[in-house]
């Protein structure tokens, strides 16, 4: 009977979505229904959709039958759906709560999602690095709807060349906090810094850019448009850093690394407890919600030889064969992303260091080429990302826009 029921949710409906223990649907004349198969409840990080839908949890309930024979036993399914509203046209959750895993945002078509690539680039940015970034990101860049490609920069004080950050805020890239003092060891990150260490340090450098960049043009960049940060070591500083995060009006964490071949979506903390383990392996997790978003950093897999090795950012892996092998650890780690049921977005998170090893610079100049020839891959900061994942817009819609511009 249990089967007689999916084969006909499957024939007369258009599956939107694969939720944990069944399926949200729509028949053919457009209601949709959220279908649980297992007879369990469905967890909370589903909550918020089932909200958005107006759609009560629905169960089927197996009953075995008493009987005492060895004979195989049936089971009977009972079954209640409830409709959509009618006239509720809306399958977004609030633009600030976006569970882990949740999939392609409002349940959009594959084919109508872009495909967003998003370039970080962490510490320090000076006279070495920044031709890297003036050939990698030339304004000849565009994405489908013509504006630049640009990139995150997660920046710290040492060294740093503040006409330099200047020049990247001028050119429409994202500026974000990296520390002051980028110190160590990792474990003062995690285990020591108080709240004032943490506000000294990034908010500290927040500040800072904003002060060393006005002090050359007056103007600078705006403390409000510094929205992200970025653990020195990714070393997570458990509640403490993302109350910081909370109280100065960050937007984002991008310091938290997925070890798993299913890649993730940026997701809000809301409820922590989400990324503890797949994502947040440290003991130094947050456990309290969080009005914050994390762009969680999915590891990278560098495959030479039979010998599989996961790395937390680009330059943790060295490919052998410059440039040609370079190339190819690059796109065989797009594919993940972009062959993925949820479109993923891909992360290129490094140290411009990376571009030092023969033929490694050469290889993400050609690698960009080839993602700018897919019509649906839009190259843009993690901000631009967030607000997308907070209001998003069919991929025809964001081509006719300035988004990114």
């Amino acid at each position: 009977m249990a089967n007689f029921i999916k084969q006909f949710i499957l024939l007369f409906s258009v599956q939107l979505m694969i939720v944990e223990n069944g399926w949200i649907v729509e028949d053919i004349s457009g209601r949709r229904y959220l279908v649980n198969f297992s007879g369990s409840p469905f967890s909370r990080k589903y909550a918020h959709r089932l909200r958005a839908l107006n759609l009560k949890q629905i169960y089927y309930k197996n009953e075995r039958s008493r009987k005492t024979s060895t004979a195989s036993r049936t089971a009977g399914v009972r079954a209640t759906v409830v409709a959509r509203k009618p006239g509720l046209d809306t399958t977004c959750p609030p633009k600030d709560i976006f569970p882990l895993d949740s999939g392609i945002p409002c349940f959009m078509d594959r084919t109508a999602t872009p495909m967003f690539v998003y370039f970080t680039f962490d510490d320090a940015v000076t006279s070495w690095n920044i031709g890297f970034y003036r050939h990698l990101f030339g304004s000849n860049r565009l994405n489908p709807n013509g504006c630049p490609i640009r990139a995150t920069f997660f920046n710290s004080n040492g060294n740093t060349q503040y006409n330099l950050v200047n020049e990247l805020y001028r050119g429409k890239h994202e500026i974000a906090s990296h520390s002051i003092s980028h110190r160590g060891p990792p474990t003062w990150w995690s285990q020591t810094a108080t709240m004032d260490d943490w506000i000294r340090e990034i908010v500290g450098q927040r500040t800072n850019i904003h002060r060393q960049t006005a002090a050359l043009d007056g103007r600078g960049v705006p403390v409000a448009e510094i929205r992200g940060m970025r653990t020195p070591f990714l070393a997570i500083g458990g509640d403490v850093q993302f109350d910081m995060l909370e109280r100065n009006h960050f937007v984002y964490d991008s310091s938290m690394v997925k070890h798993d071949r299913k890649p993730s979506w940026p997701f809000t903390l809301h409820d922590p407890s989400a990324a503890k383990g797949p994502i947040c392996r440290s003991k130094h997790c947050p456990t309290r919600p969080h009005r914050v978003w994390e762009a969680v950093m999915n590891v990278y897999y560098l495959n030479q030889s039979g010998l599989v090795t996961p790395c937390s950012m680009i330059d943790g892996c060295r490919p052998r064969g410059g440039r040609r092998g370079a190339l190819e650890f690059l796109r065989t780690n797009f594919r993940r992303h972009y062959d993925d049921p949820d479109k993923v977005p891909f992360g290129i998170n490094m140290h411009a260091a990376w571009f030092a090893f023969d033929g490694y610079l050469s290889a993400m100049n050609d690698f960009i080429d080839e993602l700018l020839k897919l019509e649906d891959v839009y190259v843009v900061p993690i901000y631009k990302l967030i607000e997308w994942i907070r209001e998003p817009k069919k991929l025809s819609e964001l081509n006719s826009s300035k988004f990114g511009c």
